[in-house]
């Protein structure tokens, strides 16, 4: 799994005095600090995911001075360079699931609360928790078997949500389109309808229908040229058009044990897309037209 830690007040305590442990910055690590990533990094890629604005190639060397490997640092540039391309009414001070982290740890209850509000996965220590790298391990082990059970029954989940509204209003109308797929010796999609019976109740469906091998295909070439695995590159184009309609798929999923998560925003009819995100849109359209057709018969 990917997993991110937090600096300052997880694994940095400017108050310590129990610890021996030391960047070369001379920065003080929470004892255990060392042996705790050293265990992780065995099975997992670790990153860090600060709001700091550290150097990342710094703060990496320093912890290869420890011993350990980490994967990838996000400061607080990278992040705000991110959220550009995110339309939140209220933007998260972290967003671990833009760059496919599965678990991320940090002090903060603010971070707690983004995490459920925006759909990543916190682990909080605070800086006078004791039994912290306990805790730590037991939460962790415990996703990670969960983890790797899916994989012995499907190979693929894909996860679709889709929210229209307009760019001024700060939350969507009407109700979401929602389709999970699932694949493992055949490819299956939930689709999930809903039907309003009155204003005040909804009434939802689930319908399976089996979707041809072949799209399922294209839309793995797709996710590979978008970079869906990482950093998802630019899908859009900066353009905006007053009274336009804005479409919304959020799309998170596991392949192969690779997860990814993908926030693709675009304008209707203008069609901002760029070409990758033209390529997402019409895979997309795809499957929904094949949906379609199967429920016809």
């Amino acid at each position: 799994m990917q997993i991110s830690f937090d600096l300052d007040d997880t694994l940095i305590l400017y108050d310590d005095p129990s610890s021996n442990e030391k960047l070369l910055s001379g920065e003080i690590l929470r004892e255990g600090t060392t042996s705790l990533l050293q265990e992780l990094a065995k099975e997992h890629e670790l990153w860090i995911y600060t709001t700091s604005f550290r150097s990342p190639w710094r703060t990496k060397f320093y912890f290869w001075l420890k011993g350990i490997k980490i994967h990838r640092v996000i400061n607080q540039n990278i992040h705000d360079e991110i959220m550009k391309g995110y339309s939140f009414p209220r933007t998260p001070s972290k967003l671990p699931s833009h760059f496919g982290i599965d678990i991320h740890i940090d002090d903060a209850d603010g971070v707690v609360v983004e995490g459920r509000e925006f759909g990543f996965d916190v682990i909080q220590v605070r800086p006078n928790q004791e039994n912290w790298i306990k805790i730590i391990l037991q939460q962790i082990n415990q996703k990670y078997a969960n983890h790797n059970i899916l994989p012995r029954f499907i190979n693929f989940t894909f996860n679709w949500q889709q929210y229209g509204s307009y760019p001024e209003r700060s939350y969507p109308f009407g109700l979401p389109r929602l389709i999970t797929i699932i694949r493992k010796d055949k490819t299956l999609a939930a689709v999930i309808n809903s039907n309003s019976k009155s204003s005040m109740e909804i009434e939802w469906e689930i319908e399976w229908i089996i979707i041809p091998e072949k799209i399922i295909e294209k839309l793995f070439i797709v996710l590979k040229e978008i970079n869906a695995y990482n950093q998802h590159i630019p899908l859009t184009k900066e353009s905006k058009k007053e009274g336009t309609y804005l479409v919304t798929d959020f799309i998170t999923g596991v392949y192969n044990n690779r997860s990814f998560h993908i926030l693709f925003e675009h304008y209707e009819p203008e069609q901002n897309m760029n070409q990758y995100g033209e390529k997402l849109y019409y895979i997309l359209h795809d499957i929904e037209k094949i949906i379609r057709e199967e429920k016809k018969k």
